[in-house]
């Protein structure tokens, strides 16, 4: 690949994650206290001991913590595993920030009427409304299984991942997003059951986006109780 390929070929893959978890999501971030900061580290991940074990995405390549709103990317965990997919560290990269972006969508994510309302507020009214709601959206987060939480950011950052695939325009591109592809899916191979998406297989794109996108709704309202049991039998349907 050329230098002004590559160039191009990143203009359309490497894109904000944050963004593209927005757009996969259906939510969106509303700034401030409400929208997580991005961090990267160059310190040894917590799981680096068990890096040849397994390769989970939130220990060894990144993580998400929900009390400081803050996303950490561990560059030395995505220096070591990228070449064994064949991928440049900055496309694994982005498969981790999309994930983690998936985790902080769920946390934080809002309906644009939500964002309005809020931004609209005279400024004591809008402090004490963002406090407020960063409050119970991060209890309400911290309660929720951790098998929910990532099903959920991964089920998200499959939806990217295809969504990206569909949008390029470029064959080089495509190229690209299939390796990311199979990077995606030879993680959750060597990843825990919470990260694998087997039982969610059945759904077409559009049901899985439907279907995530309710299950946060739902969850954001108190509606349900966000277990595996609960997210088993709705995710079958």
């Amino acid at each position: 690949m050329d230098s002004m390929m590559g160039i191009e070929v990143c203009s359309e893959i490497l894109r904000p994650a944050y963004l593209l978890a927005q757009q996969a999501s259906g939510f969106q971030f509303a700034g401030g206290p409400l929208m997580p900061s991005e961090h990267s580290s160059d310190e040894e991940p917590p799981e680096w001991a068990m890096r040849d074990e397994q390769w989970t995405i939130d220990g060894l390549l990144g993580c998400y913590d929900a009390n400081q709103q803050r996303i950490t990317i561990f560059n030395k965990g995505i220096e070591v595993i990228a070449p064994k997919f064949g991928l440049q560290p900055e496309f694994l990269e982005m498969i981790v920030k999309v994930h983690e972006y998936g985790h902080s969508i769920f946390h934080l994510g809002m309906m644009q009427p939500e964002i309005t309302s809020i931004l609209g507020m005279p400024p004591q009214g809008k402090e004490r409304m963002v406090a407020d709601t960063l409050r119970m959206r991060t209890e309400t987060y911290n309660e929720v299984a951790r098998y929910v939480h990532e099903q959920i950011a991964q089920g998200i950052t499959k939806i990217v991942l295809i969504n990206l695939r569909a949008s390029a325009t470029k064959e080089q591109s495509r190229n690209v997003c299939d390796k990311m592809i199979e990077a995606f899916n030879a993680l959750m191979r060597r990843q825990p059951e919470e990260y694998r998406l087997d039982c969610l297989a059945h759904l077409t794109h559009e049901q899985l986006g439907k279907r995530l996108h309710k299950f946060i709704v739902l969850t954001h309202r108190g509606a349900l109780t966000p277990d595996r049991g609960v997210w088993d039998t709705i995710m079958a349907w």
